[in-house]
């Protein structure tokens, strides 16, 4: 047991320390704040790159099995590149990076926790069920959120670190007092603890 309490100290510790470290990242963002990926240095991810990729139906943001062109795609939407309009400079990416890419042996898995990281602080699944769909994107309700507390322009968000956008969705929500159910790894890490403790609740 003291083995498994000891376990459990050493992840809680170390998810707290990342989860801070993503969230002053992002607010300490600058043009040289780049990660890489398969090779090419990406961009923190942003809503602006997320409606794109999510327009293109991009396996990363609307599920799906992933496949060469999703991984070429996002990284191209995310790189410090990318140009919406050019299509051959778009061409040229892929056949420079896009399939050396896929030749990186875990590029899916460092894909997918830079998502994850992105978006620690975005709401868990508690809270009322829907009775009908969403009328508006998530995107736009986001957008709305922030344009309408702080004043700034749709673009200004857009192009916000979405780690920084969940920060400041989480003030705006606690400060209101509305039902709020964040998940950071080191929750799931401090159940595992308690349930170590009071095992009823398993």
């Amino acid at each position: 047991m003291s083995a498994l309490l000891d376990n459990l100290t050493q992840r809680y510790r170390a998810a707290l320390t990342k989860e801070a470290d993503i969230r002053l990242a992002s607010l300490a963002y600058n043009e040289d704040n780049l990660t890489c990926i398969g090779g090419v240095w990406i961009m923190p991810l942003t809503l602006r790159h997320c409606a794109y990729l999510e327009g293109s139906t991009n396996a990363f943001i609307v599920g799906g099995k992933v496949e060469l062109k999703d991984v070429g795609l996002f990284l191209w939407i995310t790189c410090k590149d990318f140009d919406l309009n050019d299509y051959e400079k778009r061409d040229q990416f892929y056949r420079e990076h896009a399939v050396a890419a896929m030749g990186v042996p875990d590029v899916v898995d460092q894909l997918s926790s830079y998502i994850k990281d992105a978006f620690q602080d975005a709401p868990g699944s508690g809270g009322e069920a829907r009775s009908s769909p969403p009328i508006v994107s998530w995107i736009a309700t986001l957008v709305d959120l922030l344009a309408s507390e702080y004043k700034w322009s749709d673009d200004s968000v857009l192009d916000m670190p979405i780690a920084r956008v969940w920060q400041y969705y989480r003030c705006i929500s606690q400060r209101k007092s509305e039902k709020f159910h964040p998940v950071n790894q080191s929750d799931i890490v401090r159940r595992e603890y308690l349930k170590t403790q009071y095992p009823s609740l398993a």
